[in-house]
């Protein structure tokens, strides 16, 4: 008999759990009847099984194991030794239970032969079974949740025991053993002997979650820190390396510790070469580091080499060396150092989060944390390395070790469990001092988390890399003895969760404070297993515990308004088109020139100083060269009005309301102007240089750039992944062209513009696709599709509105569009709960997604509702699901998109009322979420950088710029 558990789900609002039985004897297949009650008696027969399966697991307690039999088992014993035996015992103990139920299951099928006969009495029992079931569920409902998905894994935990003899290559390490399945490395003596840890050790591992995650006695609190403390902010991304939100958080918070208070936070990341995208170039013994190399202005920053070491990592089944460069810098732009880790094996990648063939995204963030843990010991005790080299002394003696860390989201989480556990290990053995271990035992870690639902997890054999990759050969200890005390099956261990390896585990187990980027999105955590999955009950226990806690992101507002200080970024942007158009024009003249003449003309055009800002200037500086050939070139630009600069015009909150209202119509213009420049340069060339999707249904030519004041201008320029809602604006959009003419007879069509990166192999760009041909050439040609990287600056600036329509969003970059005076749209999840003011500086849905879920039901009922719709045909239990599943995706879009559509309904009704419209402007620009907030005197009074301080340890008290309200 072979038993499958494919699915345990706990969902959020009936909390119904779904357990799947297969059994491959004869007994069980089923009997063909062309009868309505013989499918009656087959389903519930089928649903009796289900039900008796899922109380004997949970009666048994079998969630995390299952019978191995057949080929290779008898070596798979010899080969694990003595660890491999203890599992075998348990699972023949399982096997002896399961052919329990075995039989079980065989009495029950026999019981009903007669079907006819007996289907009264297989309801009873059905009835009986799901109300013991019912009483088991509302019993350990509030610790279940996490387990979400769980023993959907069952079978990869079985397979990943088999993995010893088969993970890839075959294992050459002397020293692994397994647990969960998992093979890890032990600490073994000469003699081939396991060296144990020292009592004391084994106590700190088992309870260090509970010192961290618990409030109360034995919590080990943030040290005091002073205003010499160092902070080190370890990240996978950071301005302007990024491909997301999370690498703004970490520059912000690093340029105003540094400009504000003094202290030292330099950035810790990896340094990423990308082909055509990211190098580091060495001339001369000087090292620059060049991003965007392909683009008009690359991004470049001065980096001195500072030390080298080697390191391990678990590849092909052994540990291997690897050599680490250590980079270090100051940005150029905001003034903080950063520390950057070269690797070619780890970070050589065409993204930031591309899986290569060398690597996994997981493996590689275990390896950053290894190594950023690595370069801790070196600075701390520089006696734990036996070899390291330095190649500036001077700088790399100005590198201190932090006091503390600020871990973002993912993929710093090792870093935690190192400090914690593997310092404990290493100093009990001699290799790491008493002192250093105790300084990152008790180190202050606050963790922010981004976004949950990625948390840096692993299956099969990447486990096996990423825990031996951290913590080499005390993998099989930490992970055997590191518990989180909560006394459930599959969240018992601080580094899995269930079958997988969980690094935003690690933080949260391990952090001082766990810090949700908002606080709606801290309680979704908490609250909502669909949020947090395998982590709702950490999240929900430090809840309550007062040891997580929400807190929104800073937006600086000089970072993102339409200020004087920044006003070239968006000329430079707005006039893109117009340096590819004329770079182009004059290339192609430049073909009858002489070799000489050529290369004076591209070291005009290929410097970076060709752009918006300085391009009068330029062409100027091309015509002194009196060249015909170049001069008939820009006359013929000159005339098609392609050298016609375009200007956006400045404003901040400080601005006279009736100038910010002047400023901002034409700015609309110069946005529209902008579009329809791309689009008919791609019309006329047949070419679609500008990234411009469903080109042949998009015409804005009929548009009067200086007749706009009717026609609302919406943007939305987002990630194209499925978090981000594309769908539901889409929807919306729909709903608002189809509807616009009936509500508004006299007013034009609104124009749309929507883009950005598709993450997801082109899906969430037919998204797009799919509303243009559906809205047909009239209404489709108001819908302009921007393929890949989309100009938010301009399209906020030169909007009415912005949308966000997420599915969830844990804080959201709304106040990059609030700062320009463009009230935002937003669903109603996460902090766009926190800083949008429905109907102040922007609109909100009406219902929270559990609330639309609530009214949709669930997919049990769904299935059920299939059921009962084909009634004497009913379809198998397979079918039922997907087409259940499906309705029940149709029924959420139609709720979110309807909820969403009254949202923008609500907006054009306010535009359309000017003072209201404009008061909204204005409540835009006044807000003021910056990390630090200041007074008229230019004393501090309050800003989202404030709580991390005191959450990191330091005391508000001792800095003389902080104006404490007593």
């Amino acid at each position: 008999m072979s038993l499958r558990v494919s699915s345990v789900a706990f969902k959020d609002t009936t909390k119904t759990t779904e357990s799947k039985t297969t059994e491959k004897s004869a007994a069980q297949q089923p009997v063909e009847k062309n009868t309505t009650e013989a499918a009656k008696t087959n389903f519930i027969k089928d649903n009796l099984s289900l039900i008796n399966s899922g109380l004997i697991l949970v009666s048994l307690g079998v969630g995390t194991a299952a019978l191995i039999k057949g080929k290779g088992s008898k070596e798979l014993v010899e080969k694990t030794g003595t660890q491999m035996s203890k599992i075998d015992e348990k699972l023949g103990l399982i096997g002896t239970k399961v052919s329990d139920m075995a039989r079980q299951v065989t009495t029950i099928t026999t019981e009903h032969t007669n079907l006819s006969s007996s289907i009264t009495n297989l309801t009873t029992k059905a009835g009986e079974a799901q109300t013991k079931l019912g009483a088991l569920e509302k019993e350990i409902a509030s610790k279940a949740e996490y387990h979400d998905g769980y023993l959907k894994a069952l079978d990869g935990r079985v397979k990943g025991i088999e993995s010893i003899r088969d993970f890839g290559t075959a294992p050459t390490e002397p020293n692994l053993a397994a647990i969960d399945g998992i093979p890890l490395m032990q600490n073994l003596n000469n003699d081939g002997n396991r060296i144990p840890l020292k009592a004391s050790v084994i106590e700190w591992l088992k309870t260090a979650t509970d010192r961290f995650v618990m409030s109360g006695k034995g919590q080990i609190k943030p040290k005091p820190l002073t205003k010499d403390s160092v902070v080190w902010s370890v990240t996978s991304e950071s301005l302007p390396e990024k491909e997301g939100g999370l690498g703004e958080v970490p520059i912000q918070i690093a340029k105003n510790l540094k400009n504000e208070f003094g202290i030292d936070n330099p950035i810790v990341r990896p340094l990423v070469q990308s082909p055509g995208k990211a190098q580091l170039i060495e001339k001369n013994g000087k090292f620059v580091y060049r991003y965007n190399i392909n683009s008009n202005k690359p991004w470049s920053m001065d980096l001195t080499k500072v030390v080298e070491f080697e390191t391990t990592a678990f590849r092909n089944g052994r540990l291997e060396p690897q050599k680490v460069e250590v980079f270090y810098g100051i940005d150029p732009e905001h003034g903080h150092a950063r520390i950057m880790f070269k690797n070619d094996t780890y970070f050589t990648s065409n993204g930031l989060y591309t899986n290569t063939q060398m690597v996994s995204e997981p493996e590689r963030f275990a390896f950053l944390d290894r190594i950023t843990y690595d370069f801790m010991k070196l600075k701390k005790d520089p006696n734990s390395f036996t070899n390291y080299r330095v190649f500036d002394t001077a700088t790399y003696d100005s590198i201190k070790a932090p006091d503390a860390l600020i871990l973002n989201d993912w993929h710093p989480g090792g870093v935690a469990a190192l400090v914690r556990l593997k310092s404990a290990c290493e100093a009990s053995n001699g290799e790491l001092s008493q002192d250093a271990a105790e300084a990152f035992k008790s180190m202050n870690i606050l963790n922010i988390v981004h976004n949950l639902d990625y948390q840096g997890t692993a299956w099969g054999n990447r486990k096996a890399a990423m825990m031996n990759t951290l913590f080499d050969k005390y993998a099989y200890d930490i992970h055997a003895y590191a518990e989180t005390g909560f006394g459930y099956d599959g969240i018992n261990k601080v580094l899995t969760t269930g079958d997988q390896v969980n690094l935003a585990n690690m933080a949260a187990c391990l952090s001082n404070k766990m810090k949700p980027v908002s606080p709606t999105y801290a309680r979704e955590l908490a609250e909502q297993p669909v949020r947090s999955r395998a982590m709702q009950h950490v999240c929900e226990v430090r809840m309550k515990q007062g040891t997580m806690e929400g807190q929104s992101n800073g937006w600086d507002r000089s970072a993102y308004e339409v200020s004087v200080d920044l006003i070239d970024k968006f000329n430079n942007a707005i006039n893109n088109d117009k340096i590819t158009i004329i770079k182009t024009r004059l290339k192609e003249a430049a073909k009858d020139l002489s070799q000489d003449q050529r290369e004076r003309l591209f070291a005009i055009i290929n410097d970076k100083s060709f752009d918006g800002v300085n391009l009068t200037a330029k062409l100027a500086d091309i015509k002194d060269m009196h060249y015909p050939a170049l001069d008939e070139a820009i006359k013929a630009l000159d005339d098609e009005g392609i050298t016609k600069v375009r200007e956006i015009f400045a404003y901040t909150y400080q601005t006279p309301k009736e100038t910010i209202m002047e400023n901002r119509k034409h700015n609309k213009q110069m946005l529209v102007d902008f579009f329809k420049s791309m689009i008919q340069h791609n019309k006329t060339t047949g070419k679609d240089v500008f990234n411009l999707g469903e080109l042949h249904q998009t015409n804005l030519s009929d548009i009067n750039i200086n007749e706009l004041d009717d026609t609302i201008v919406f943007n939305m320029g987002v990630r194209f992944v499925s978090q981000k809602g594309v769908d539901t604006a889409c929807y919306a959009i729909k709903n608002i062209m189809k509807g616009w003419k009936a509500k508004y007879p006299d007013k034009p069509l609104p124009i749309w513009f929507i883009g950005g990166a598709d993450a997801e192999g082109g899906r969430i760009n037919s998204f797009v696709v799919q509303l243009k041909n559906a809205l047909g050439t009239e209404y489709g040609s108001r819908v302009v599709h921007q393929v890949g990287y989309t100009q938010n600056n301009i399209y906020q600036a030169g909007s009415d509105f912005t949308l966000y329509s997420g599915h969830f969003e844990p804080d959201g970059a709304k106040w990059e569009s609030l700062y320009k005076g463009t009230p935002a749209i937003c669903t109603r999840v996460g902090g766009q709960v926190d800083s949008i003011n429905d109907g102040v500086n922007g609109f909100l849905t009406s219902r929270t997604i559990p609330e639309i879920q609530a009214k949709i039901g669930t997919l049990e009922q769904k299935i059920e509702a299939v059921f009962r719709r084909n009634k004497g045909h009913e379809p198998s239990y397979e079918q039922a699901k997907d087409i259940a599943a499906k309705e029940l995706a149709d029924d959420y879009l139609r709720e979110i998109g309807t909820d969403f559509t009254d949202a923008i309904w609500r907006a054009a009704n306010t535009y359309y009322n000017k003072p209201a419209y404009e008061d909204m402007v204005m409540n835009s620009l006044n807000g003021n979420q910056s990390w630090v907030i200041k007074d008229g005197n230019g004393k501090i009074t309050g800003g989202a950088l404030l709580g991390h301080m005191k959450d990191l340890g330091f005391e508000l008290e001792d800095f003389a710029q902080i104006r404490l309200n007593n």
